[in-house]
């Protein structure tokens, strides 16, 4: 076996298709809804967050506290 050769160009020509996947037709119209996704809503009292400060020119901060930060909650 030779990789030299590079990709053949006609690859795929003659793969027979499955029955029925020339059919270009629309499927039926239904007038029932998807299903909904489950949801799950919790209440917590500790969030944890990962943080890169840097300055104007893209260098870290270092040093800093959770004093120096505040979380707000939109709620």
């Amino acid at each position: 076996i030779s990789m030299a050769q590079g990709p053949k160009k006609d690859v795929g020509k003659n793969v027979p298709l499955p029955s029925g996947s020339t059919d270009q037709k629309a499927p039926p119209k239904s007038d029932q809804q998807p299903p909904q996704v489950p949801s799950l809503s919790i209440d917590v009292d500790l969030m944890s967050f990962d943080v890169v400060v840097t300055d104007q020119s893209g260098n870290p901060i270092s040093g800093l506290e959770k004093k120096h930060f505040r979380v707000f909650d939109d709620d």
